[in-house]
This record gives C-alpha cells, sequence and structure tokens, in this order.
C-alpha cells in the first residue's frame, strides 16, 4: 500500500514538472530538461557545455595550424557584410573568421548532439560571450597588416570615421589589434570598400592619431582599460538595464554570427 502510494506522489510530482514552465537555462541543468531538446536520428547525446570553457585562450588553442591566418590575411568587416566579405576573401585570398576554426564551434542548433546547445540559447549573455571571445580570438593571430570592409566607404566618403563604431568590429576587434598579442602585432589596418575597389589607410601603429583622429597615445594599459569598460557597458545594456530592451540590443552590438547563423547551419 506504501509503495502505491510513493508511485502516485513521484507520478504527480512528474506531472507538476512537466507542466512547469522551464526558463532557458534550467533546460540545460536539470535531468528531466534534456529531452526537451530536439533529437537528431542517430545522433551521440552530449551534456553542455559552460562558457568558462570557451575564453579567448581556449580558442587560439585550438585553431588548427592549417587554418590559422597567415601574416597580412586577416579581413574584417561591419554589419551587413558577411557574405560579400567571405567571397572577397575567397578570391584574394584572405582569411575572414569564419574560416578559421571547424564549423562545429559555430553550431547554433538546439540539439542533443550539440554541446554548445545551452550557450546558443544564451543569446545575450552566453553566446555573445562566446562569440566575442572568438573575435578576439582571432584578431590577435592577426600580423603584420590587416583589412576591415565596410559598406559606407565610396570613392568621395573614405575617412577613419567612415567605418562603422556601432558594432564588434569597432568594440572589441579592433582595440585587440592594436594592443596585439602573443608574438603577433599588426602594424597598419587598410579599409576597403565592398567591391574593393576604394582602398585607404584606416590605422598604422606607426602614426596613429594622424590616421585614425585619436587623441590619446596608444599603450597596452589603456587599450585594456577601454574593452574591459566597453564590455562591462555592453553587459549592462544586454540585462535591461538602463532602459534597453534585448531586442533594441541587436542595433548597439551587432553581431557577425546573427548574419551567418542560417547559411552555416544546413552544413552543420
Amino acid at each position: 500500500m506504501r509503495s502505491t502510494a510513493v508511485a502516485i506522489v513521484l507520478c504527480y510530482l512528474v506531472l507538476a514538472i512537466d507542466a512547469l514552465p522551464l526558463n532557458l537555462q534550467s533546460r540545460c541543468v536539470f535531468w528531466f530538461c534534456d529531452p526537451k531538446f530536439s533529437k537528431s536520428s542517430g545522433s551521440r547525446d552530449v551534456s553542455c557545455d559552460r562558457i568558462e570553457k570557451y575564453s579567448v585562450d581556449w580558442f587560439i588553442d585550438n585553431v588548427p595550424a592549417a587554418r590559422k591566418p597567415k601574416p597580412a590575411t586577416c579581413l574584417f568587416y561591419t554589419r551587413g557584410l558577411s557574405l560579400k566579405a567571405q567571397n572577397y576573401a575567397k578570391k584574394a585570398q584572405m582569411t575572414t573568421i569564419w574560416d578559421v576554426w571547424p564549423r562545429d564551434y559555430y553550431n547554433k542548433r538546439i540539439t542533443t548532439n550539440n554541446p554548445l546547445r545551452c550557450i546558443m540559447q544564451q543569446k545575450y549573455t552566453d553566446q555573445r560571450k562566446y562569440f566575442q571571445n572568438m573575435s578576439k580570438a582571432f584578431a590577435s593571430l592577426c600580423d603584420v597588416f590587416a583589412t576591415v570592409m565596410d559598406s559606407s566607404i565610396t570613392p568621395k566618403n573614405k575617412t577613419f570615421n567612415t567605418v562603422n563604431k556601432a558594432g564588434i568590429w569597432f568594440k572589441t576587434e579592433f582595440p585587440m589589434l592594436r594592443l596585439g598579442y602573443l608574438r603577433n602585432k599588426v602594424n597598419q589596418i587598410e579599409a576597403i570598400s565592398p567591391d574593393g575597389l576604394t582602398v585607404f589607410p584606416y590605422w598604422t601603429r606607426k602614426n596613429a592619431a594622424a590616421t585614425s583622429a585619436e587623441d590619446e597615445e596608444t599603450n597596452v594599459g589603456h587599450i585594456s582599460e577601454e574593452v574591459d569598460a566597453d564590455m562591462d557597458n555592453l553587459d549592462k545594456v544586454s540585462n535591461g538595464n538602463d532602459g534597453v530592451n534585448e531586442g533594441d540590443d541587436d542595433g548597439i552590438f551587432p553581431g557577425w554570427w546573427e548574419e551567418d547563423s542560417g547559411v552555416f547551419q544546413s552544413d552543420l
């Protein structure tokens, strides 16, 4: 009799738990949540990775040797130019961020065989941190010379301020290039139009103030503080502070990973 009562209570508990709305994070933590993820036929279930695993150094350490960008080949771009930049890079034998890591590292599918599924569900926190660190790592791998593509550049409009400052290029990648990392140091950055016909010097290490309209010296301490401050401000915005909604944050911090999310998923 007692065992029957216990069984009934357990059944009610399971039903109650199943009826509760599960937030995104809880789906990744409790044992009864994993089946909520889509399951590919014949796939192997894996546990969710934690965001703490994917530091800048982790991305650098896990670049296949054959995929490391050669000196003077890194191509960055601003919002809306993912496909154009990739096509241009192929013709010019350059390297974009999409060329460096195996495609599994860009996988945003919410399936039980994807260890990134929990990270990718947290669009304004873990997912953003993941791709920010990937962007920092990519910039850290660049050496000697780099290029940035921007849609506003024309023969009559080619200054430092022409290039979009609202996105991850200016907030994350450009500061990392100026900072340098390990033995890599970019000494010059060139800006180009999407068709590659208009080119101008965006920044040079030797003459930073003249090329980029910087008012202060470029030094490690200053840039490190600048990057940290930018990240803190973006975290506040993405968490809904300062009266900004999550949906509004896309305009403040556009991500290259959002543009191609539908392009690469079919290949993963």
